[in-house]
This record gives C-alpha cells, structure tokens and sequence, in this order.
C-alpha cells in the first residue's frame, strides 16, 4: 500500500500523495478525516510532515490496515 501511494518514490509519504492515494484506492474520507489520519501516523503530528516508511510500517496496525 505504501508504495503505490508514494508516487514520487521518496520512501515517504506527504498529505497530497496520502489524499490522492487513498482518493484512487476508492476512499471516501473527507478532507478533515484525511488530516487526521496524517495526523495520527505522522511523527511529528503534523500534517505537513511527510511519513517514512519504516514509521508507516511500525505504526499502529489499526491505521495501517
């Protein structure tokens, strides 16, 4: 899953490739849920930091899923 939102191959994912990946997998989040979800798995809590992949991996396996 990780990968196929990672577009630009970084090993990271930002909040625009999380919207848009999850947008293109049929996701229906809203906008508000979306940041919360970068939220909840971003390690510094926010938004406009970009999530590694071995945190994504080892993050809470309730949001990864």
């Amino acid at each position: 899953m990780f990968a196929n939102i990672d577009t630009d191959n970084s090993g990271t994912i930002t909040y625009e490739e999380l919207k848009e990946g999850l947008a293109k997998l049929g996701s229906k989040l809203t906008e508000a849920e979306v940041k919360q979800l970068m939220d909840a798995v971003s390690w510094s809590k926010t938004i406009f930091s970009p999530i590694p992949f071995l945190y994504f991996k080892n993050s809470d396996s309730r949001v990864c899923d």
